[in-house]
């Protein structure tokens, strides 16, 4: 038996890498528990793939603002990324160089999609 609630390890597909394991989480001041930023990887996501991440990427606050609306409005696809992210600023993410998929960033930006999810 792996872990408390396990019998078998989860399984993640194979076409990505997916950072996940006990060490990737820290405790904060106040005892709030977040996800560590892999910055070297896709800010939305948090994996390796085939699709290459944007060159000098502008959008930050844009990112930061659509994973905020969607997770407020209970789109937990992007509650591990928010984790993440939160208390992070834009200016940070653009500093420190963060990117993303071409790909995510339309998902997560789709006015459509979170106009939907605002509506349910």
């Amino acid at each position: 038996m792996i872990g408390p609630h396990f019998s078998n390890p989860p399984v993640w597909p194979v076409s990505t890498k997916r950072v996940s394991s006990s060490e990737n989480f820290v405790m904060e001041e106040g005892g709030q528990i977040k996800k560590t930023l892999y910055y070297s990887l896709c800010i939305i996501c948090q994996t390796e793939s085939e699709e290459d991440l944007v060159k000098n990427p502008i959008s930050h606050k844009t990112v930061l603002n659509f994973i905020e609306e969607r997770v407020k409005y209970g789109d937990w696809q992007y509650s591990e990324a928010w984790k993440s992210l939160s208390g992070i600023s834009s200016d940070q993410l653009a500093a420190s160089k963060a990117s993303w998929h071409r790909k995510c960033y339309q998902d997560v930006a789709h006015t459509e999609k979170l106009k939907r999810i605002k509506e349910r």
